[in-house]
């Protein structure tokens, strides 16, 4: 997730700060920050999920059967 969303924030910018052309029922300015934002909130969310699994305790259980001859 957090790749996509990096992947999206970038081709976003891209198309609304360097592309200056407008298609007939599309700006591609305004759509380009809809994806901009889109991927931010993406790669926020990925950064989220990916910090918290690391946090997560893991425990492990043993049982030991002891036995006296």
């Amino acid at each position: 997730m957090v790749a996509f969303g990096g992947f999206l924030l970038a081709v976003g910018l891209v198309l609304s700060l360097a592309v200056s052309d407008r298609l007939e029922a599309v700006d591609l300015t305004a759509a380009g920050w809809i994806v901009a934002a889109v991927g931010a909130v993406l790669l926020i969310a990925g950064l989220i999920t990916a910090t918290a699994k690391r946090r997560s305790e893991h425990r492990v259980i043993e049982d030991r059967h002891i036995t006296t001859d």
